[in-house]
């Protein structure tokens, strides 16, 4: 007579593997076969979903970008089901700015998507607009450096007015903010900001809300004569200069 057990094995991937089985008798005898199994891998690993973090967020799948973030904001503005998101800042204070990288890995830590924050403004990325992002738009829009001295993500941002140019509509906008911002504690959480009038007065400036196509960015084709071009870049550099002052003095 032949006895028989049952055992439980694990296997860490799918395949085709052999197992060896001894039977014994009630004589002492035994025997080895061979068993064949084929393991199937039928995991089916869900894909995430991605939603706005919080209120004003929006995810543009078009251009993978996002949009609609508060100056100065530090929380997570994603909300991911089925999957986990990592975010790659554009700046050393861990700020949502211009060209942070937010990549959405699933369960099985697998990245599936990324996506671009925007900050209206903001172009070196540090989630502020001030002189220097003006500088940055005025050098851009009277061509003084071509469009690809900038990334997708900041030319968009140069866009202040979201009006589809990039000029010195834009710039000025940007330089008054930064006069304002000079007055904002930019080290302060953004709960106490959010009851700061003047910060409030200071993100009026420039609308973050209002959800662009996918944007076929271009400079204005006029010719901008000489002198104009200089002025408009002398006027940045002092914009600059100005708001370093207020802000040591």
């Amino acid at each position: 007579m032949h006895y028989t057990s049952s055992f439980t094995t694990s296997f860490s991937t799918a395949g085709n593997y052999s197992i060896a089985v001894q039977a014994i008798n009630d004589y002492g005898g035994s025997e080895w076969n061979t068993v064949s199994i084929s393991v199937y891998d039928e995991t089916v690993v869900a894909t995430p979903t991605v939603e706005p973090g919080f209120d004003g967020v929006v995810i543009n799948e078009e251009s993978h970008c996002i949009y609609g973030l508060s100056a100065g904001a530090a929380q997570n503005c994603v909300a991911v089901t089925d999957g986990t998101a990592a975010y790659e800042y554009s700046n050393t204070k861990q700020a949502l700015g211009t060209g942070t990288k937010v990549d959405i890995y699933n369960n099985d830590n697998m990245l599936v998507d990324s996506y671009t924050v925007v900050v209206f403004g903001d172009i070196d990325g540090d989630g502020w607009y001030n002189g220097t992002d003006a500088y940055y738009v005025s050098l851009l829009a009277n061509g003084l450096i071509p469009q690809t001295a900038l990334t997708d993500a900041q030319r968009t941002a140069c866009d202040a007015n979201h009006d589809g140019v990039i000029d010195n509509t834009d710039v000025s906008m940007i330089e008054q903010a930064g006069l304002l911002l000079a007055q904002v504690d930019q080290t302060a959480p953004i709960e106490e900001l959010q009851a700061n009038s003047v910060y409030l007065e200071y993100c009026g400036l420039i609308d973050q809300n209002i959800e662009i196509t996918e944007p076929d960015q271009q400079t204005t084709t006029e010719e901008t004569p000489a002198a104009q071009t200089v002025f408009g870049w002398l006027k940045a550099l002092f914009t600059i200069v100005l708001n370093w002052l207020l802000r040591a003095f």
